[in-house]
């Protein structure tokens, strides 16, 4: 799975936390997609700080060859309970697209 991050106004501990965290949940992806290339998966990631409300936005969008891209976002105080939200909801919308797949076929 090819990773993209981007930033904006988040601190450098923060920023190597989180691409940590992250690596360490992208099995939970990469699992469902075993029957696909490894490279034909593309995850960006896009987390955002507000200064005046000290709070977190995490934008998680799948390009799958699923014939439809999977997106979440979540906001939060805290950057892990962000990710954990957004890649949760990110999860579920993975699975229903693999049903919806299956049912298809």
């Amino acid at each position: 799975m090819i990773t993209e991050t981007a930033f904006q106004d988040v601190a450098e501990i923060a920023k190597a936390e989180f691409t940590q965290y992250l690596e360490r949940k992208l099995p939970r992806i990469t699992k469902l997609f075993t029957h696909f290339p490894a490279d034909s998966l593309t995850l960006h990631a896009h987390v955002q700080h507000f200064r005046h409300h000290d709070a977190f936005e995490v934008r998680l969008h799948l390009s799958s060859p699923l014939k439809s891209d999977c997106a979440s976002v979540a906001v939060s105080h805290l950057l892990d309970k962000a990710l954990d939200v957004a890649f949760d909801k990110l999860e579920s919308q993975v699975v229903r697209a693999l049903e919806r797949l299956k049912e298809r076929s």
